[in-house]
């Protein structure tokens, strides 16, 4: 069970809902869907910001709680500077287990039971408990000099370091009831593919030209990510996949692997690669073009392709975000995407939570809910329509509409599909001023 409760803050007057492990957004511009990803995205990176601290070396200065406390404040500011200055006396509460809760009530962030009210013991203790082993463990591990031990005596130490490693981040992992790592891939993709990265400050990076752009957290993760993931696509991926066999540890089976490849394939139109002249999309073995000079939805969609590559070949379990998947991409290939995207959400067991405005995205997921309904008693016939691979379970979904500083429900639990009537409700009002027209020239 996990639920996030937003109380008037930016766009959103009162929300109340639970976190699926496929949550679909869609509304109007400026109606609240970035906002709730993004403290979705928040209050589940605490658990991440937290291990940061145990894996930190740098000497412990002052409280460390209060560092921590000071650090997620900070980065809560960064994300929601423009909401936060806007809404005075906002309230938000993410609840992680039964009835364990974190408030950020205007930035005052604590623990909450649902009986027990605020500042909840358990949990206090709990969780001050966790920074004591932080602070043990650096304490003994990081500023201790072992340039004298013994080759034997250094091999014990590193086997001990890990092994309490292994158990302060179980206890981490616990707390937050979760164990995903938390990616979040932003829009204006097509801009971000066009910065190299290069970091001025905290906040700001410069393009080619040198020209300096402010960043927000989100944006700033998000191409740091790049900057650690892109040497890994020194191969292109089939190379990658080819070289995971030979060494036997490909982990996925060879039909996941070969509509992995399909998809990815049906959506770039080519293979990305970086090389000693930089990124850039191979249509054959001679003939390429650099990324900046892509079409645009090629640079929007590169890294949803390749971060979700990556996370399919290693088995990794993430709660990923992904904003406007669509953009700047045809029906066809937002149907691709969106299978993709499945692939992830079925092999992995990860969260995904999407935003968008398109109805072709919603209408694919839903086929794929569909076929996962009619599957249990026909398998076989519907598996030569859609892959079994792609099938979605509708008790993992839930899809939502923000309208009005509100959040309407769009799962019919009767159908357990996606309502039929908001997939595409602008078509439905412009086919029926077309009708009206129609009809008063045939009168």
């Amino acid at each position: 069970m996990q639920r996030i409760i937003i109380e008037n803050f930016g766009p959103i007057q009162h929300l109340d809902l639970e976190i699926k492990d496929l949550s679909l957004f869609i509304g109007e511009q400026a109606t609240g869907k970035s906002t709730v990803a993004k403290l979705i995205y928040f209050f589940k990176s605490l658990r991440g910001d937290l291990i940061d601290y145990l894996y930190d070396s740098t000497p412990l200065e002052g409280d460390i709680v209060d560092s921590y406390w000071n650090k997620v404040t900070k980065k809560f500011s960064s994300i929601f500077w423009g909401l936060r200055l806007h809404s005075p006396s906002f309230k938000v509460m993410y609840q992680y287990g039964e009835k364990k809760y974190i408030l950020n009530d205007h930035e005052r962030l604590a623990f909450l039971d649902s009986e027990l009210g605020i500042g909840a013991l358990p949990y206090e203790n709990e969780f001050h408990d966790i920074f004591k082993k932080i602070s043990s463990f650096r304490s003994q591990y990081f500023s201790q000099d072992s340039a004298l031990a013994t080759s034997k005596e250094y091999r014990e130490i590193e086997s001990e370091k890990r092994q309490k490693l292994i158990s302060i981040e179980k206890l981490i992992n616990d707390f937050f009831c979760d164990d995903r790592e938390v990616i979040f891939i932003p829009d204006g993709r097509a801009t971000i593919a066009a910065i190299p990265i290069i970091f001025s400050s905290d906040d700001d990076t410069q393009n080619r030209n040198g020209k300096s752009y402010h960043l927000d957290h989100i944006k700033k993760e998000f191409i740091l990510r790049i900057k650690r993931i892109s040497p890994a696509f020194k191969n292109t991926i089939s190379e990658m996949v080819e070289e995971k066999k030979v060494f036997g540890n490909l982990l996925l089976n060879e039909e996941v692997i070969d509509l992995t490849l399909k998809k990815i394939n049906e959506i770039l139109k080519g293979e990305y690669k970086v090389d000693a002249s930089g990124e850039k999309i191979y249509f054959d073995e001679y003939k390429s073009i650099r990324l900046f000079t892509a079409s645009s939805g090629q640079q929007e969609v590169l890294w949803i392709l390749m971060q979700t590559f990556l996370l399919l070949l290693n088995r990794e379990k993430v709660f990923l975000v992904i904003e406007e998947p669509e953009a700047h991409l045809s029906p066809e290939a937002q149907k691709s995407v969106v299978e993709l995207i499945t692939l992830l959400l079925k092999e992995n067991g990860s969260q995904i939570l999407i935003t968008t405005h398109s109805p072709y995205i919603l209408t694919a997921f839903n086929n794929l809910i569909y076929a996962g309904n009619v599957g249990k008693e026909h398998p076989e016939e519907v598996g030569k329509i859609i892959p079994p691979e792609l099938w979605i379970d509708s008790e993992q979904v839930g899809a939502y509409k923000l309208r009005g500083g509100a959040c309407e429900d769009l799962m019919d639990h009767e159908t357990k599909l996606i309502r039929a009537e908001e997939l595409d409700s602008v078509s439905q009002r412009i086919n029926e001023a077309f009708d009206a027209i129609l009809n008063l020239e045939l009168q």
